[in-house]
Order: C-alpha cells, then sequence, then structure tokens
C-alpha cells in the first residue's frame, strides 16, 4: 500500500513539474511571438489588405480600386528599373567579395602573424552605423575629397571626377561602401567554415601525393559549401535589402538611376524621404518586392542542393 501510495505521489510531483516547465517555456517564448504577431505578421496582413485600395493615410479618403494598384506597379518603368541595379550589384560585387573573403580567411587560418588583430580589424566596419559610413565615403568621394586629390597626386586623372554626377561612377561608389560594410563579416564566416576542415583529411591527401590545388578543390571547397550556400544567401538577401545606405550616399542620383528596391521603396513610403500620397500602391509594391525575394531564395537553394548533390 505504501509503494502505491509512493508512485501516485511521484507521478502528482512530476505532473506539477511538467506544468512549471511548460508554462515558463510559453513565458520565454511569449516575447517572441508577440513580437512575431504585432511588428510582422499583422503588418503584413494589413498590406496586403491596404495594396487593393487608394490610401492616403487619411480613413475618409480611401477608396477601393481592386487590382489597379498592382497594374500601375507592372507598368512602372522606374519600379522595374530599381531591380536592374539590385542585379547589376548582385552580379559584380557578390562573385569579387565572396573570392576576396575566401582568399583572406585562408590566409588568415594559416600561421600568419597577428591574425587575431586583423580578423577584428576586418570586422570593425560591420559595426559602424549606415549613417555614418554614407558620411564617411560621401566625404572621401567629394569632388574636393580625399579619393580626387590622390588620384590628382599620382597623376591618374587630369581634373577632379564628380562620382556623383553619372550612373557608373555613382554605382561604383554604393558597390565600394557596401563592400566595405560586409567584406569583414564575410572573412570571418569563411574562417569559421575553413576551421571545421580536417587537417587529418588534408594530411592523407598529401600522403597520396595531392597537390595544394587538387587539396583546395577537392577537400577544402566541398567540406565548406554548406557554410558557403549560408553565406551566399545571406549575401544575396543583404543586396536584396540594401536601401538605406543607397539613400544616405546617393540618394538615388543621378535622376533616381542609382535606386535599388528597397531604397525605392523607402523613398516613396518614409515620410522623412518625401513620401508618397498613395500608400495603397506602395503597399502593392512591398507585397511584389516579398514575393520576388521568395522566389530568388527558392531558387537558389534548389541551385545549391544540386550542386551539392554532384559532392
Amino acid at each position: 500500500m505504501k509503494l502505491v501510495t509512493d508512485i501516485k505521489n511521484r507521478k502528482r510531483i512530476k505532473q506539477k513539474w511538467d506544468k512549471k516547465e511548460v508554462i515558463s517555456c510559453y513565458i520565454m517564448i511569449a516575447l517572441p511571438i508577440i513580437g512575431f504577431l504585432v511588428f510582422t505578421l499583422y503588418p503584413m496582413i494589413w498590406a496586403g489588405r491596404i495594396s487593393f485600395f487608394s490610401y492616403d493615410g487619411i480613413d475618409s479618403h480611401t477608396k477601393y480600386v481592386g487590382w489597379e494598384n498592382y497594374k500601375v506597379l507592372f507598368c512602372s518603368t522606374s519600379y522595374w528599373r530599381t531591380w536592374t541595379t539590385n542585379l547589376i550589384i548582385f552580379l559584380i560585387k557578390m562573385p569579387l567579395e565572396m573570392l576576396l573573403a575566401f582568399i583572406t580567411a585562408y590566409m588568415l587560418t594559416e600561421k600568419t602573424k597577428f591574425a587575431g588583430f586583423y580578423r577584428t580589424m576586418y570586422y570593425l566596419p560591420a559595426i559602424i552605423g549606415a549613417a555614418i559610413v554614407a558620411l564617411m565615403f560621401s566625404n572621401l568621394f567629394d569632388y574636393f575629397g580625399v579619393i580626387n586629390a590622390n588620384l590628382l597626386r599620382f597623376g591618374i586623372i587630369e581634373k577632379p571626377i564628380n562620382w556623383f554626377e553619372n550612373t557608373s561612377t555613382s554605382m561604383a561608389v554604393i558597390m565600394i561602401t557596401t563592400f566595405w560594410m560586409s567584406f569583414g563579416t564575410n572573412v570571418l564566416y569563411f574562417i569559421a567554415a575553413l576551421s571545421n576542415v580536417s587537417k587529418d583529411v588534408n594530411e592523407s591527401a598529401m600522403i597520396d601525393g595531392a597537390n595544394g590545388i587538387t587539396r583546395m578543390f577537392k577537400i577544402t571547397l566541398p567540406m565548406i559549401l554548406p557554410m558557403t550556400q549560408v553565406l551566399m544567401l545571406l549575401s544575396i538577401n543583404g543586396i536584396l535589402h540594401l536601401g538605406e545606405i543607397v539613400l544616405l550616399l546617393t540618394g538615388g542620383a543621378p535622376a533616381g538611376t542609382t535606386y535599388t528596391v528597397q531604397a525605392y521603396l523607402m523613398r516613396y513610403i518614409v515620410p522623412g524621404f518625401g513620401g508618397t500620397s498613395d500608400l495603397g500602391y506602395m503597399a502593392a509594391a512591398s507585397i511584389v518586392t516579398s514575393i520576388i525575394c521568395c522566389i530568388v531564395a527558392v531558387v537558389f537553394n534548389k541551385i545549391m542542393g544540386k550542386i551539392k548533390e554532384k559532392y
């Protein structure tokens, strides 16, 4: 009888403990869930709804227009031109950035003096705010800035360049600035990936007569492929969300040709940047942009999945 009572008491204590544990778990995840519902899910539902209306922020002026906002958007050359800007940045910046970050990380994982100091210095730009970075590089590439002064000093140019006067030079400034901001983060990711490459496998390959290039393409690169996939996805995501630095650095100049997608949306939604009066149209643009970003992510993961299968 005593044994049965002890078993019942243990079950009762366990049930109480489980309930307390469950409650504590719900309390810990309550704040992120509330944040997601309030700051992510609700704005998405609101934007989806308001995209079918002509809305200027005043409820009495709201008018249902159906798919008109989407029709205007798909015929808008200014919106689709921003995707061209993102594509150019992707095709030029991302391959160069990935290659240089990998080479730098590979050098820092070898026996390099002051490797810790270099890692810290490379990462510092990532913690500097976009406004400060934009101010720094706008001064560097100013007509009377340091870049022009040094180019004149070494005889590379005959007169100062107005970097923000034409599209090509403005785009160059944007890519240089964003490269400087994200390069250190990419280096740290590659260092983490290279640190997990088995030294025993490399040593075995050396004993079998494999040279450095063979070990690089047959061992190192395949083993860091999962991390490379994550890093490339983060890089693509960063390029797709490139907005505030463009507004702060060039403001879309000249004539809006350097607007990225996110810069275009921020320019016409955020009041501080001279927002538009038709929030319904911009809500439609945001919805379409989100869908395209999701499609890009899915296609990228499919491609990387096929590449992984080969290795």
